[in-house]
């Protein structure tokens, strides 16, 4: 299916800064039904420069031009730098609770886009938001792994691709030094900083290993910042 990107006619109030290299495209939800004038608004309304992802993607399958292709976005922090070396795409809806299933129209755009984007710069990874920082987006029903699937196995349909899911391996982390760079310092304080007072609150077995998921990390995360925020 071909598809092709629009521009909304978006005016920003001050100039883009033009990125210098491309190396991923992380991939977001909106958290909200808002098409990319909604969310030009809203983004302007926080003090930035206008909509902070370079696309946006509605749930009829409509590409719009956000920030712009070559333009540094405001869509991804921390680890500080990120946005000024990658490509973010906004998809609307709000898949961490309440739609559980993206629309086959809108995954199929998403598909095209990343194809095209990485026609362009390469095959430059996939990422989502929750593999850089703690947080859910682009949500637990954000259909990330069968669009990677597409991607990088060639894999047929996003049937095919949901069905190689069921089967994929997970992987999980023992040590802290495994772990993401953006879960580290957290993970440090439960295994390492907090030991000082006492046993730390994350042991592990018997030989220290964690045996945590990137799912179980974030949740643990979640947590300790709000211990954190009450201290």
């Amino acid at each position: 299916m071909n598809f092709t990107i629009r521009d909304p006619g978006l005016r920003f109030p001050n100039a883009r800064t033009r990125r210098t290299r491309t190396d991923a495209i992380i991939v977001h939800h909106l958290d909200a039904h808002w098409d990319v004038h909604r969310t030009h608004e809203f983004h302007l309304s926080r003090g930035w420069n206008g909509i902070g992802y370079n696309f946006h993607i509605a749930m009829d399958g409509t590409i719009s031009l956000g920030r712009g292709m070559e333009f540094v976005g405001s869509h991804t922090n921390p680890p500080a730098g990120t946005n000024s070396t990658t490509i973010g795409i906004g998809c609307e809806g709000r898949f961490h609770g309440v739609d559980r299933t993206m629309p086959d129209i809108q995954f199929n755009a998403l598909v095209w886009l990343i194809q095209h984007l990485r026609g362009i710069y390469g095959n430059i990874p996939i990422q989502g938001h929750r593999d850089l920082a703690a947080t859910a987006c682009p949500g637990q029903f954000f259909p990330l792994d069968e669009v990677r699937r597409l991607q990088f196995r060639g894999t047929a349909s996003k049937a095919e691709a949901k069905e190689e899911g069921k089967v994929a391996e997970v992987r999980r982390f023992n040590r802290v030094e495994e772990m993401p760079n953006w879960a580290r310092p957290y993970m440090e304080r439960l295994t390492i900083t907090l030991a000082k007072d006492g046993l730390p609150i994350l042991r592990g077995d018997q030989h220290g290993n964690l045996d945590l998921s990137l799912d179980m990390i974030r949740l643990t995360i979640i947590f300790e910042r709000l211990l954190g925020s009450r201290n």
